[in-house]
C-alpha cells in the first residue's frame, strides 16, 4: 500500500466478533493469537447479541492478557468508558 496514509504501511486486524459467546477468556485467546500472529489490532463489535457483558468491558479483561496489540471496541460510548480501557491496555486502545 502507498501513499501518505501510515506512511506505506499496511495495518493488519481481526475481527473477534463470535454469536452467542460471552465468556471473555475466548476473546483473550483469540487477542493472544492474533498478537502471536503479529496483526496490530483485534476489533470487537457489540452487536452480536451481548446480553451479559459489552465489547469494552470484554476487552478491558482481554488488555492485562496482551502486551502490544491494539484493542478496538466498536461501539457507542462515553469518552471516559474509553478512557478507562485506554488506562487498562496502556494506551492501545
Amino acid at each position: 500500500m502507498t501513499g501518505s496514509y501510515g506512511r506505506g504501511l499496511l495495518h493488519l486486524a481481526a475481527a473477534v466478533d463470535q454469536v452467542g459467546v460471552f465468556e471473555a477468556e475466548r476473546y483473550v485467546e483469540l487477542a493472544r493469537l492474533a498478537e502471536s500472529g503479529g496483526l496490530d489490532f483485534v476489533t470487537l463489535d457489540g452487536r452480536f447479541g451481548w446480553a451479559e457483558s459489552d465489547p469494552l468491558g470484554v476487552l478491558t479483561q482481554v488488555a492485562p492478557a496482551t502486551r502490544r496489540i491494539g484493542l478496538v471496541p466498536l461501539v457507542t460510548a462515553a469518552q471516559s468508558a474509553v478512557a478507562h480501557l485506554d488506562r487498562v491496555s496502556r494506551g492501545r486502545a
